[in-house]
């Protein structure tokens, strides 16, 4: 089978939610010696496909969760051969403060690797400064906020102070999302953007 044919059936697998056939279809990719980035670039452009139609409310998130965990398991497979970092920059990616939701983040995350960021995620119930840390130590170029509960703003406004505090500032920008999170906090607080949605996110880091 040609391989524009096997990469866009790879594309229709993952926007499909069929996970089985994404399984045998990178599998044939891979014994016709198709590159493992041209694999990612066709899991790529099914998860935009994916993040396009929830945007549109074409689908639900249960159809979101699935396409993201079928995409970070094939992505598992094809990590040995494929290159460390992203092509686009690297983002830090966090929920800040006493608060442990993760769902929004982790799918954040999913699909700025889909779109081909370097992706460092700190976890949940993270102090303003093991995240600054965290940005400082990676030399993040996006820093990334989850705030679902109110108690973790003022966390995330103590980062961004920090940042501005350890001279990173300059050189990283800010993004918040979350229930919690606005345009006119991100305003109020330094941050560069505010991300009402996944795909708007990916657009954020992509212009940054």
């Amino acid at each position: 089978m040609p391989m524009a044919k096997i990469l866009r059936e790879i594309e229709r697998d993952v926007s499909r939610l069929d996970y089985r056939g994404l399984l045998e279809d990178i599998d044939r990719a891979t014994l016709q010696k198709i590159p493992a980035q041209a694999i990612l670039r066709g899991l790529s452009r099914g998860m935009m496909a994916v993040g396009g139609a929830y945007e549109k409310q074409e689908i639900f998130l249960p159809e979101v969760l699935i396409a993201a965990e079928m995409f970070e398991r094939a992505r598992e497979r094809l990590a040995p051969k494929l290159p460390e970092g992203g092509k686009l920059g690297k983002v830090v990616i966090g929920t800040v403060g006493p608060d442990v939701h993760d769902i929004g983040k982790n799918l954040v995350a999913t699909w700025l690797r889909a779109a081909g960021f370097e992706v460092v995620d700190v976890g949940v119930f993270v102090s303003p400064e093991t995240f600054v840390k965290a940005v400082e130590r990676h030399k993040a170029d996006i820093a990334a906020m989850s705030l679902r509960l109110s108690t973790a703003i003022y966390a995330a406004w103590r980062a961004v102070g920090m940042l501005e505090a350890r001279g990173l500032r300059k050189n990283v920008k800010v993004i918040i999302g979350g229930s919690a999170a606005s345009e006119s906090l991100a305003h109020e607080m330094g941050a560069d953007a505010h991300a009402a949605h996944i795909m708007q996110a990916v657009r954020l880091c992509k212009k940054y």
